[in-house]
């Protein structure tokens, strides 16, 4: 019954599928990368939603390029049209991706996050936190290579708890810019050798 209700649920279409980014700094695109488009190109062809934001403005990438400008040019390269493909172009964090997201698009009645598996639950927690209630949310990972998984996982726990601190107090009525002074103090918070090995905000 269960999973029904979800096959039900995925079949619904929603205002924006919203793909967020990861930095690309090998020769070829990584793993987690190409993994994110794939499935995203996959429910955009399945008719989940007409039009797709791409997310990221961190430049750790080979050729210093955007991560939103990579996962557009993916996906026109794939057939999207560009008309489709909105770009958010200043988050470097998924509490970016969320907050900027929704001064791009406003206040939708839906929208179908796409992230990696590992990192669903923390994607979850921010989106709903900075779009309400009102915004039906769903969150689909797609799979990561399994030697890179457990450790992913394991840094998503000590991340998602500073997340929750971090967000305290803030939800879908906190103004922008109460928004862009938290993302600020985020940004200048000291980061420990351990902090940066995590997969970051």
């Amino acid at each position: 019954m269960a999973i029904a209700k979800a096959q039900r649920h995925i079949r619904k279409q929603f205002s924006y599928l919203v793909l967020l980014g990861y930095p690309n700094i090998n020769r070829t695109q990584s793993q987690i990368l190409n993994s994110r488009l794939r499935l995203a190109l996959r429910l955009f062809r399945e008719g989940k939603a007409q039009r797709i934001v791409v997310t990221g403005k961190a430049r750790r990438t080979i050729g210093r390029r955007m991560e939103s400008e990579i996962m557009r040019d993916y996906l026109v390269e794939h057939g999207v049209s560009r008309r489709s493909i909105l770009m958010e172009k200043h988050s470097v964090n998924t509490i970016g991706n969320a907050f900027f997201t929704k001064l791009l698009i406003g206040r939708p009645k839906s929208l179908l996050v796409v992230t990696s598996d590992f990192h669903v639950p923390r994607a979850r927690y921010i989106f709903n936190k900075i779009f309400g209630r009102k915004c039906r949310i769903r969150v689909e990972g797609s799979p990561t290579d399994r030697r890179i998984y457990v450790r992913a996982v394991g840094f998503e726990k000590a991340s998602f708890s500073h997340v929750r601190s971090r967000l305290r107090g803030i939800n879908e009525r906190s103004s922008k810019e109460m928004m862009l002074k938290r993302l600020s103090e985020i940004r200048k918070e000291p980061m420990t050798p351990e902090m940066r090995k995590k997969a970051w905000y």
